[in-house]
C-alpha cells in the first residue's frame, strides 16, 4: 500500500551537522542526485517578517512597537533567538500572562535593552562552538576582536597562521553560518555569537588578539593612520597599551566632534582619561597636554547634549591641568566655556564674572582669537538681558578681532549672533544682510551645529516679519539637522520656535507639542531662559483660543522666570501680553496696572521686539477704563512706532507681510483707521 502512495518528507538541519555526519551528508548528496529532493538554505527573517510573527503573539503592552523593536534588534532575524529571549524574559518575570495576554511586569522598556544572553541561548551557542576545530576557534576568536564585520586582509595581518589555513577556515565557518561573506567583508551571522565568542576568550589571550590587531592596523593604514584613531585607540585600551590608547583616543575624538558624532566622542574621551589615569605619574608635558585635549572635546560634547552638571565638571578639571600645565590661555579657555554654560543656565552675573577673567588672561597672553571668545560670551549675555545696542557694539569689537587673525570660523558665530541682535532691534533687513553674508561667503567653515544656529535665527527673523511658510522651513531644516547631530540644547531654540509660527497659523495642537517637547528638554539641558519663552508660547494657544485663564497662568510664569533672571526685555514682553489677557477676561483695573508697569519700564530704556505692542496694549486698557483722551495718545504712538519699523523695510514683500500677516500689527491699523468707534480687542497676537 505505501509503495503506491506519494510521500512530501521535510527535514530540517545544520549545515555544520551535515559536515560532522557522513550518512547525512551522504543522504543529501543522493537525493539531490536523484532529483528525488531539493536543499532550500533559510537567511535570517526581514525586519516585516519578524515583526509579523511577533503580531501573532498575544501582547499587550503600552508600547508594543517599541518592544517588538527591541525583540527584532535583538534577534536579528534568527527565530530561535526570538524564541529564547522571549522564554527567557518569562523565566526572569519581566514577562507574565495576565488572562488571555502576556504582559509586562513593572519594568520600562529600556531596561530591557540590558538584559543578557539567555542561558538557553548560551548553551546552544557554546554547544556550535565547541563543535569547532582548534584552529576555527582561534580564528573566530581573533575576528570577535576585530568586531561585528572585518576585511579579509586586516585579518590575515593579525592572524600568526598561514593565509590557505585562513581561508579555509572562514570558508567552514561560512558553511556553518557562524560568518556570513558580503562584498568583500565577513561578519558575524548574529552579534549575540560574536559577543560570545569574545566573552569565552581568557583575559590574557583576548588583550595580545588587541595588540596584535592594534598592529595590523597601524602597519596596513600607516598613510591614514588618522582616519583609523577611533579603532586604534578601543584595542590599544583593551591591549593595555595606555599611552597609545591616549594619544589614538585624542586624534579620534577631534574628528568625531568635527563629524557630530557625539555618543562616540564620549565614548573615546572616556577610553583617553581611563588610560592617561593608568599611566605612571611623569614630568613629561605631553602627558598633561593630551589629558586637556580630551577634556575640552569632551566638555564641548557635553555642552551640545545639554549635561550641564558633567560639563561643569570636566571644565574644572580642565582648570586644573592648565594650572599644572602653569598655561594661562588654557585656563582663560576653560573660563570663557564655563562663561558659556552659565549665560546658557541664566546665571548672567556668575557667566559676566568667569568671562572677563578670562578676557584678561587672554589680554595678557595677546590672544586675539581667545578674546573674540569672550566678547563673543559677553555679548550673547547682554542680548539675552535686553541691552541690544551694547550687545552689537561688544560682537562688532569680536568682529573686528577675528577678522585680523582671518578666523573664518569664528567670524560665522560672530555674524550670526550680530543677526539675533539686529532681529531683537526690529532691524529685520540689516539682520538679514548678516544671515546672507555667512551663506555667500561662509559656505566652507559653517559646521553643523552653526549652520543649524543660524538656520534658526533666519527662521526667527522671517517669523517676526509675518513670513510664516518660511519661518517654518527654516525652524524645521534647523532642528531636523539638531536632531540628527544630537544637539539637545539647540533642539529646544528650534521647537520653540516651530511652536510659534504653528500658533501664528493657528496649528495649535502642533504648536502645543513643539512647546511641549521643548519644555521637557529645557528642564533636562537647564534652560531657564527658553523655558521661560515655551511658557509663554502656550500662554498665546491658550490666549488664541478664548481660555484666558489658563493663558494668564502661563504668561505669569514665564514673567516670574524672566524676572528671576533679570531679563527685562523678556519680563516686558510677557507683561505686556499679561495685560491684553486680563483684559480680554474682564479685568480691567488688574489689565491698566500691567499695562502701566509695562509703559513704566519702557519709559525706563528698556524695550523688546515690539514695542508697539505695549503701547496699543496700554491704550486698550486706558479706554477699558475711561480714559479715552490718553488712550487716544497711545494708540497715536502705538501706529507710530509700527510704521517707523515698517518704513525701514524698503522691500515691498518684507514690508507688507510685516504689516497685514501679523495679527497684533493688523489690530493696530484697524484700530487706527476706528479712531472713532469702540476699541477692537484680539485674542491674536
Amino acid at each position: 500500500m505505501l509503495q503506491q502512495k506519494r510521500f512530501f518528507i521535510v527535514g530540517t538541519y545544520r549545515t555544520e551537522e551535515a559536515k560532522e555526519s557522513d550518512r547525512l551528508a551522504e543522504l543529501i548528496r543522493t537525493l539531490e542526485k536523484h532529483e528525488h529532493g531539493r536543499v532550500i538554505k533559510l537567511g535570517p527573517l526581514a525586519l516585516h517578517e519578524t515583526l509579523e510573527l511577533l503580531r501573532q503573539l498575544p501582547l499587550r503592552l503600552k508600547e508594543q512597537d517599541l518592544f517588538y523593536g527591541l525583540l527584532s534588534q535583538s534577534a536579528e532575524g534568527n527565530p530561535l533567538f526570538l524564541l529564547a529571549i522571549l522564554q527567557n524574559l518569562f523565566e526572569r518575570g519581566y514577562l507574565r500572562v495576565k488572562g488571555r495576554y502576556w504582559t509586562l511586569a513593572g519594568e520600562r522598556l529600556e531596561k530591557l535593552k540590558e538584559l543578557a544572553i539567555p542561558p538557553t541561548l548560551q548553551e546552544l551557542i557554546l554547544q556550535r562552538l565547541n563543535r569547532l576545530a582548534n584552529t576555527d576557534r582561534q580564528l573566530l576568536g581573533l575576528a570577535s576582536v576585530l568586531g561585528r564585520s572585518f576585511e579579509t586582509s586586516l585579518l590575515l595581518r593579525a592572524w600568526d597562521g598561514g593565509k590557505e589555513e585562513c581561508h579555509a577556515s572562514l570558508v567552514r565557518m561560512v558553511s556553518a553560518q557562524l560568518l556570513a561573506e558580503k562584498h568583500g567583508t565577513f561578519e558575524f551571522s548574529h552579534d549575540r555569537i560574536r559577543e560570545m565568542v569574545y566573552t569565552q576568550l581568557p583575559e590574557t589571550i583576548r588583550r595580545l588578539m588587541h595588540q596584535r590587531v592594534m598592529r595590523a592596523l597601524e602597519a596596513q593604514q600607516s598613510e591614514q593612520i588618522n582616519e583609523y584613531a577611533m579603532p586604534l585607540a578601543r584595542h590599544a585600551f583593551e591591549a593595555e597599551e595606555w599611552g597609545k590608547a591616549m594619544e589614538y583616543a585624542a586624534k579620534a575624538l577631534r574628528e568625531a566632534h568635527r563629524q557630530c558624532r557625539l555618543r562616540d566622542g564620549l565614548d573615546l574621551s572616556a577610553i583617553g582619561l581611563k588610560a592617561a589615569d593608568m599611566l605612571p605619574a611623569s614630568e613629561d608635558p605631553s602627558l598633561g597636554l593630551h589629558r586637556y585635549d580630551l577634556l575640552d572635546g569632551r566638555s564641548e560634547i557635553l555642552y551640545l547634549l545639554g549635561k550641564t552638571e558633567e560639563q561643569e565638571q570636566t571644565l574644572n578639571q580642565m582648570e586644573i591641568v592648565a594650572a599644572k600645565l602653569n598655561d594661562g590661555a588654557k585656563r582663560a579657555k576653560a573660563l570663557v566655556k564655563k562663561g558659556g554654560l552659565y549665560r546658557a543656565a541664566g546665571e548672567f552675573d556668575k557667566s559676566e564674572k568667569v568671562t572677563q577673567e578670562a578676557l584678561a588672561l587672554y589680554e595678557k597672553a595677546g590672544d586675539k582669537r581667545g578674546m573674540g571668545s569672550c566678547l563673543m560670551v559677553l555679548a550673547a549675555a547682554k542680548n539675552l538681558r535686553g541691552e541690544y545696542a551694547n550687545a552689537i557694539q561688544t560682537n562688532l569689537q569680536a568682529l573686528g578681532l577675528l577678522e585680523a587673525i582671518g578666523d573664518r570660523a569664528n567670524q560665522v558665530r560672530c555674524l550670526g549672533n550680530l543677526g539675533i541682535c539686529h532681529n531683537n532691534l526690529g532691524e529685520y533687513e540689516e539682520a538679514l544682510r548678516y544671515y546672507h553674508r555667512i551663506l555667500e561667503n561662509f559656505k566652507e567653515v559653517q559646521d553643523n551645529p552653526n549652520r543649524a544656529s543660524d538656520l534658526n535665527g533666519l527662521g526667527l527673523l522671517y517669523f517676526n516679519l509675518g513670513q510664516y511658510e518660511k519661518a517654518l522651513a527654516h525652524c524645521g531644516e534647523a532642528l531636523a539637522l539638531r536632531r540628527e547631530i544630537g544637539d539637545r540644547r539647540g533642539q529646544v531654540f528650534s521647537l520653540t520656535n516651530l511652536g510659534d509660527a504653528c500658533c501664528a497659523i493657528g496649528k495649535y495642537e502642533e504648536a502645543l507639542r513643539y512647546y511641549q517637547e521643548a519644555q521637557k528638554i529645557c528642564k533636562e539641558v537647564g534652560n531657564r531662559w527658553i523655558e521661560g519663552h515655551g511658557l509663554g508660547g502656550i500662554g498665546d494657544v491658550h490666549r488664541s483660543r478664548g481660555e484666558h485663564s489658563e493663558a494668564l497662568e502661563y504668561y505669569s510664569r514665564a514673567m516670574k522666570t524672566f524676572k528671576e533672571l533679570n531679563a527685562n526685555a523678556e519680563y516686558l514682553f510677557y507683561l505686556t501680553w499679561a495685560s491684553r489677557a486680563h483684559l480680554l477676561n474682564g479685568a480691567k483695573g488688574i489689565a491698566l496696572e500691567f499695562s502701566t508697569e509695562a509703559m513704566d519700564m519702557l519709559k525706563q530704556g528698556w524695550t523688546h521686539v515690539t514695542p508697539h505692542d505695549t503701547l496699543f496694549t496700554h491704550s486698550l486698557a486706558l479706554e477699558a477704563n475711561g480714559q479715552d483722551s490718553e488712550a487716544a495718545g497711545h494708540l497715536e504712538r502705538a501706529y507710530a512706532s509700527l510704521m517707523e519699523q515698517a518704513d525701514k523695510l524698503k522691500d515691498n514683500s518684507l514690508r507688507d507681510s510685516f504689516l497685514n500677516r501679523i495679527r497684533a500689527h493688523r489690530e493696530i491699523l484697524d484700530a487706527w483707521e476706528k479712531l472713532d468707534a469702540p476699541p477692537h480687542w484680539s485674542s491674536d497676537r
